[in-house]
């Protein structure tokens, strides 16, 4: 059984998708869900980045970098992320060209993720017995 408060509250495929994207790029920064109680807490941006540094033997309290709505959960905020991390302060990089590095990023990761799945079926078909193999309504023949 899955149990959604232990991956942040995103119920969404996307946002766990974006969240996963967040988490490769910027592996001390998540995407999750905000608790009722938190201090940050906005019932109209119930979501936030947040920060979880660690130094090597210590670890540093965690932040919020931002609260975040529901809506605003795509490529945009992996984009913000990127922007707002250029350490070059004479960086020409627009925010389009931002937007598209982002959105590539997302369609990477799916293409991967989708990968992944065929590798399994093919090697589930590989070790079946069977002359035919049916997955997605599609039937398979080795």
């Amino acid at each position: 059984m899955i149990e959604f408060d232990k991956i942040d509250g995103l119920y969404s495929s996307s946002h766990r998708r974006i969240a996963e994207i967040i988490n490769d790029v910027f592996p001390s920064v998540r995407l999750m869900r905000l608790d009722a109680l938190h201090p940050s807490f906005d019932p109209q941006r119930p979501f936030a980045l947040v920060d979880e540094p660690k130094l090597i033997g210590r670890d540093l309290p965690s932040y919020v970098i931002r609260t975040v709505r529901e809506s605003e959960i795509d490529a945009r905020l992996l984009a913000e992320l990127l922007e707002n991390n250029t350490h070059d302060p004479n960086s020409t990089v627009n925010r389009l060209e931002l937007l598209g590095m982002a959105e590539a990023a997302i369609k990477a990761k799916a293409e991967v993720e989708w990968m992944e799945e065929r590798r399994d079926v093919m090697k589930s078909i590989m070790k079946s017995n069977k002359n035919t193999y049916k997955h997605d309504g599609h039937t398979l023949r080795k």
